[in-house]
């Protein structure tokens, strides 16, 4: 909701300040951004393809919204692939950022064997 208020100027003249309330907002999607393994050349391929570019070549990060990738951003030149269909600009943002802070690494696996503690039942 926008709120227009007058206020005063030093010199006396009234001019119209806008601020817009805050209102909450409900997050609906979640974006995962997460770093592209050999399996995902065929998502790399629809994506350029989508965008009417060429594949990326080499490392790239893939962003997820809501388990979906709509998104890729190659390490090595910078240059993204989107899903034109989607709202990805925001996203494709967030890649950015993400690989200016250097190249995630791939989490560790878990000791096949290895259990959690058990949690105690009440």
């Amino acid at each position: 909701m926008l709120d227009i208020r007058l206020s005063a100027t030093q010199n006396g003249s009234v001019t119209a300040a806008s601020h817009h309330r805050r209102q909450p907002r409900e997050i609906s999607e979640e974006v995962r951004i997460r770093l592209a393994y050999p399996d995902d050349r065929i998502t790399l391929n629809r994506l350029a393809e989508l965008d009417s570019q060429r594949p990326l070549d080499g490392d790239a990060l893939i962003a997820d919204v809501d388990g979906v990738a709509v998104a890729a951003l190659s390490l090595h030149t910078g240059r993204a692939v989107a899903d034109p269909f989607a709202h990805t600009q925001a996203v494709v943002d967030l890649l950015r950022v993400r690989a200016s802070r250097g190249a995630p690494r791939p989490r560790a696996r878990r000791v096949v064997g290895r259990h959690r503690p058990a949690t105690a039942r009440t």
